[in-house]
């Protein structure tokens, strides 16, 4: 019975995936969006960043009612957008969040937006801002990525080390002989 049991189950196992392999060689349609985000890696403080999403429907089916949310961190101040903005909303934790309504994306299209922000102004150590763009199809989440850029304060010019003092030469000359209990003289001589 149980030589059976796990021969049934192997034969389970094989029929499943072949079959769920037939499905997908079949070409069921796949709606599938790849995300990339770049932009600086490191920025001065108070400086204008900007940053580049990529969306590409790699699927082998049309995107429909294609969105981008990107959420910027708190310290992150928004400038303008290539195409503009659709709506953003904003949380007081995490900052804003941008969004842009593209519509359909055809197999193998891809759309570019490029935004501009301005950096907080750090006065002393660094920051990691962090970015997490995503990309959605009808509302369900198919894609997302985060990107972090590092402000660094100026950091300022180091105090000079003060100037090593000459050394000193101490020269002793000690007695001849030194006999216990007496008194012995010993002559220091500083250069």
């Amino acid at each position: 019975m149980k030589e059976f049991l796990r021969r049934f189950t192997i034969i389970f196992i094989v029929c499943f995936i072949f079959f769920s392999l037939i499905s997908v060689v079949q070409g069921e349609d796949v709606v599938k969006l790849s995300i990339t985000k770049t932009g600086p890696k490191q920025a001065p403080p108070g400086s204008i960043g900007i940053y580049k999403i990529k969306i590409v429907n790699v699927g082998n089916t049309n995107a429909e009612n294609v969105k981008i949310q990107d959420k910027l961190p708190t310290l992150e101040h928004f400038i303008s957008a290539n195409p503009p903005v659709s709506s953003s909303t904003h949380d007081y934790r995490y900052g804003n969040t941008l969004i842009w309504n593209i519509g359909s994306l055809d197999v193998g299209e891809e759309k570019i937006i490029t935004y501009k922000v301005q950096f907080p102004n750090v006065q002393q150590g660094c920051i990691r801002l962090k970015n997490e763009a995503s990309v959605l199809s009808n509302n369900t989440l198919l894609g997302n990525t985060i990107f972090e850029t590092w402000i660094c304060a100026v950091a300022s010019q180091p105090k000079p080390k003060p100037p090593k003092p000459n050394p000193i030469n101490i020269t002793i000359n000690p007695p001849e002989r030194i006999c216990i209990n007496t008194n012995s003289k010993f002559v220091f001589t500083f250069a």
